[in-house]
């Protein structure tokens, strides 16, 4: 199931109702397990993808060229907006 951890900075995303409200959000405890789980188990895969503290399959989209490069720039421009003006976001 995709998840949203609630973080302080997620109350400036439009979805942040939906997201919260329909049961996808985690609290900060319950995101930050799977990377924790990576940080400490002696048994992962190297170079594996993780999810919910398990092994997973990467997202066919995640493979495509050119869109890790049009996330980067999105959050770039997004983070510069909201650092600019973080009263009006």
């Amino acid at each position: 199931m995709p998840s949203c951890p609630r973080h302080p900075v997620s109350k400036y995303f439009v979805e942040n109702w939906i997201v919260h409200n329909m049961g996808f959000s985690k609290t900060a405890w319950q995101g930050a397990q799977t990377l924790l789980h990576c940080c400490l188990a002696k048994d992962l895969v190297p170079g594996g993808y993780y999810a919910e503290c398990r092994l997973a399959t990467v997202n066919s989209q995640a493979l495509q060229d050119g869109v890790g490069e049009k996330l980067w720039t999105a959050s770039e421009r997004l983070v510069d907006q909201w650092s600019r003006n973080p009263e009006e976001q």
